[in-house]
């Protein structure tokens, strides 16, 4: 488990290391448009791009995640953070 948590923070620091970080109004509205249909609850959001993906980052303080979508506003990955007592013991 610990293995699976320490190369899931590589892999995200290596992102975060090529991510261009963007301000709202830098995003297409196709993509702001995307999300909010995505995600209705949520009303900010961190955004960056990594080559052609642009990825938001999330909190509405229960829930944490990040959502990655193409130029044409179609999701391509998401990700949620989920604490270790909710995963079960079998993993």
């Amino acid at each position: 488990m610990k293995q699976l948590l320490a190369v899931g923070l590589l892999y995200f620091s290596l992102v975060a290391a090529k991510a261009q970080k963007l301000a709202d109004s830098e995003v297409p509205v196709v993509i702001k448009d995307a999300f909010a249909k995505m995600y209705p609850g949520i009303k900010k959001a961190s955004w960056n791009k990594v080559d052609t993906l642009y990825i938001a980052s999330f909190s509405d303080g229960n829930y944490k995640g990040a959502v990655s979508f193409n130029n044409d506003g179609k999701w391509s990955e998401r990700e949620t953070v989920i604490s270790v007592e909710s995963v079960p013991a079998g993993i």
